[in-house]
C-alpha cells in the first residue's frame, strides 16, 4: 500500500522538480559549438533513440564534409530531418590547400559538423577518403584517421575507397583497416560503389559493415534501391538531396534495417 504524502513532503517535492527542470533549460542553452570539443550527448535530446518509438529506416542518414560549409548549416532544423550523420574527416595526408582540405589532409569543418550535430543529439559516425599510394602510406593515413576523430567518440569508422590510387588497391585497403583495428578501433566499415570493389578485386569481408552509393537510373533525390548480391547495411541513394536546415544540395542516405541502424548508430 502506498502511504499518502503530507502537506510538508508535497512541497519539497514539487521544489525538486522545479529546481530539475531549470538545470536542465540552463544546460540545453548554455551548450556551445566549439571545435576540438566532444560533447556528451544529453540522454533527453535523445529519448526517441531507444524503445521503437521510430523507425529510423524512414529518416534519412547526411554525410557532410567541407563541401557543405558548416557557416550555413542550421543543426537544430536538420536534426528533425535525419537520424544520423557521418562526417568527412580528412582526404589523405597531404593535400593542395583549398576550401574544402587543408594542407595536412584534414578537413576543414569536420569539427564543427561533429560537435553541432551531436549537441542536438544526432549520433555522428566518421569516414577518411583513402587515397595512398602504398601500403605503408594507407597506415599513416589510418593513424591521421584515429588521433584526429578519437575524441569525438565516433559511433563508426567508414574508409571511403573509391580512388584507383595503387596497383594492388586491395593490400592498401586492408592495411588501412588493420591500422585502425590495431589502434583499438572496433566498428570498422567500408564505403564504395559495387562495382568498383568487383573491379578492383577488393575483399571487404573483414569489415565490419558495407556502405554502397547507388543513385539510380534517375538522379531526382529520391530512393532507388541498389540490387546486389553483397550484404550491405547504408545506401547512399542521391547527392541532390533536400532537407531544412541546408540550402543546398546534399547527400543522402538509407540504412537498410532497423538493426542496421542500431548497429551502426547506436552499439558501442
Amino acid at each position: 500500500m502506498r502511504k499518502k504524502i503530507s502537506p510538508k513532503s508535497l512541497i519539497i517535492l514539487l521544489a525538486a522538480v522545479i529546481v530539475g527542470f531549470a538545470v536542465i533549460v540552463f544546460t540545453r542553452a548554455n551548450i556551445k559549438h566549439e571545435p576540438g570539443v566532444a560533447y556528451q550527448t544529453l540522454p533527453e535530446l535523445r529519448s526517441d533513440l531507444t524503445g521503437g518509438k521510430v523507425d529510423f529506416t524512414k529518416k534519412p542518414v547526411v554525410d557532410l564534409s567541407a563541401f557543405q560549409s558548416y557557416k550555413s548549416v542550421d543543426y537544430a532544423a536538420l536534426a528533425k530531418n535525419i537520424s544520423g550523420a557521418v562526417v568527412r574527416v580528412q582526404d589523405g595526408v597531404k593535400a593542395a590547400k583549398s576550401p574544402t582540405v587543408n594542407a595536412d589532409g584534414s578537413d576543414p569543418a569536420f569539427k564543427y559538423h561533429i560537435t553541432g550535430l551531436q549537441a542536438q543529439g544526432i549520433p555522428v559516425a566518421v569516414y577518411a577518403f583513402a587515397n595512398a599510394a602504398s601500403t605503408a602510406a594507407m597506415k599513416e593515413e589510418a593513424k591521421a584517421f584515429y588521433e584526429r576523430a578519437k575524441a569525438y567518440k565516433p559511433t563508426y569508422w567508414w574508409v571511403d575507397v573509391e580512388s584507383e590510387s595503387m596497383t594492388d588497391l586491395n593490400a592498401g585497403v586492408e592495411a588501412f583497416r588493420a591500422e585502425l583495428a590495431s589502434l583499438g578501433v572496433k566498428n570498422i566499415g567500408i564505403y564504395s560503389r559495387d562495382n568498383f570493389l568487383t573491379d578492383n578485386h577488393i575483399d571487404s569481408s573483414k569489415f565490419d559493415a558495407m556502405w554502397l552509393a547507388f543513385y539510380g537510373a534517375v538522379n531526382d533525390g529520391s530512393y532507388t534501391k541498389l540490387e546486389t548480391k553483397r550484404v550491405f547495411q547504408m545506401q547512399q541513394y542521391t547527392d541532390k538531396g533536400k532537407l531544412s536546415g541546408y540550402p543546398s544540395a546534399l547527400d543522402l542516405n538509407r540504412v537498410i534495417s532497423q538493426a542496421d541502424y542500431e548497429k551502426i548508430f547506436l552499439e558501442k
